[in-house]
């Protein structure tokens, strides 16, 4: 994604889902904006969709993560990869995602793209978590080639009502 600009993911809604209170469920959405160059930053996007990097707790599993309706699936590879560029404080990981498709991106202004992403987080001890997060192409190259970093701030859902 070397030729991004910057991206960010906003959080529209938040849930407890599973064996409370330790089970979240957020949705959102990411924007990034891309360069000059925008018609080939879209035929890169198609071409290789997307890696992503989450770091969160030890203890924590990511049960999900959904980008523009597409399923990403956990891999070691890039979690190591992930771990050997970043490295992680005690107490963290870096769990790793791919897509082996395209992604169907939405572009409602000149040069950013929208995309939807959920994400279903176990072992949830506190919130607000900010998650830092790390994408780049889904292609041969390392995250120590290139990436775009960011944070997802997950909030806590609002209170139950009885």
């Amino acid at each position: 994604m070397a030729f991004y600009q910057g991206f960010l993911i906003r959080t529209e809604q938040s849930a407890w889902y599973g064996a409370q209170p330790y089970h979240l469920h957020v949705t959102g959405t990411l924007h990034a904006t891309l360069s000059t160059e925008v018609e080939r930053d879209k035929a890169h996007l198609q071409q290789f969709g997307l890696k992503f990097g989450l770091r969160v707790g030890d203890a924590q599993q990511v049960e999900e993560l959904i980008v523009a309706g597409t399923r990403f699936e956990e891999s070691t590879e890039v979690s190591n990869d992930l771990t050997a560029v970043f490295g992680a404080p005690r107490g963290d990981r870096w769990a790793g995602f791919v897509t082996g498709k395209p992604l169907p991106a939405k572009y409602p202004v000149g040069n950013v793209v929208q995309l939807p992403v959920s994400l279903r987080l176990t072992e949830v001890r506190q919130l607000p978590q900010f998650v830092p997060v790390v994408v780049r192409y889904n292609n041969e190259f390392s995250f120590a080639a290139s990436f775009l970093h960011g944070l997802w701030f997950l909030p806590a859902p609002p209170a139950k009502v009885a």
